[in-house]
């Protein structure tokens, strides 16, 4: 499998990237997925986040198949953009895996607890109902 590593702190004081960045890379190692692009980011709420998107348009290209993050809050920017993002990656058929130190998890589950909040109430049914919907 080729994927794109992401790796994001929301400020230069914040000191995780060389761990986020040595965890995926082990990760990745362990199951023999080869890595394609490596992308540090430090962006705080930022409305666009330049480096993130250059990795989008290599999954948009199909040049990765997976994108690897270290936590699921350092790759969306918002839960509505989480849920658009997760959308347009599946339907490239690209997947989105996040490490912690319990192991690997697929965004799906996680998606899924977070419908049941009152959060989730905000966005569009439709956006949510189809996300859902097709990832089952």
């Amino acid at each position: 499998m080729k994927v794109g590593i992401y790796a994001r702190v929301s400020t230069q004081e914040q000191q995780t990237l060389p761990l986020q960045i040595k965890d995926l890379r082990e990760f990745a190692k362990r199951r023999k997925w080869k890595i394609e692009i490596e992308i540090s980011d430090v962006a705080s709420g930022a409305k666009t986040r330049p480096k993130r998107e250059e990795l989008l348009k290599l999954a948009r290209q199909r040049k990765i198949d997976c994108i690897l993050v270290w936590r699921l809050d350092r790759f969306g920017r918002s839960l509505a953009d989480l849920i658009t993002t997760l959308d347009e990656l599946n339907s490239l058929g690209v997947s989105l895996r996040w490490f912690n130190k319990s192991g690997e998890k697929t965004v799906f589950g996680k998606i899924s607890k977070i419908c049941g909040k009152n959060t989730m109430m905000k966005l569009s049914a439709k956006v949510c109902r189809r996300c859902l919907t097709d990832n089952r």
